[in-house]
């Protein structure tokens, strides 16, 4: 599949989407206990902490498919194919 369409952001982010859904309520369940204390810095610190989740993932999301480019001309497919099919290979 990525041979042919290679990577997308879409394909990335939807991988993921699960990821970032649990990542998102325990940030919120965090936040609500936090704010529940009136512990103000702490709160911003966690709400820091989840965009620097997601700055972190665009950012190596970018790199991966900038390096996709080189990835695919070394890649030897023929040996992917196999793999892929559950065949052995020498």
């Amino acid at each position: 599949m990525l041979r042919e369409r290679g990577i997308h952001m879409e394909i990335i982010y939807q991988l993921h989407l699960g990821y970032y859904g649990g990542l998102l309520i325990v940030f919120l369940i965090s936040t609500a206990f936090v704010i529940a204390l009136r512990a103000w810095f702490v709160d911003f610190l966690i709400i820091g902490f989840f965009f620097g989740v997601l700055v972190r993932d665009i950012g190596w999301s970018r790199a991966l498919k900038k390096a996709w480019q080189f990835n695919e001309k070394i890649t030897d497919w023929k040996v992917v194919q196999q793999l892929a099919d559950g065949e052995t290979v020498d």
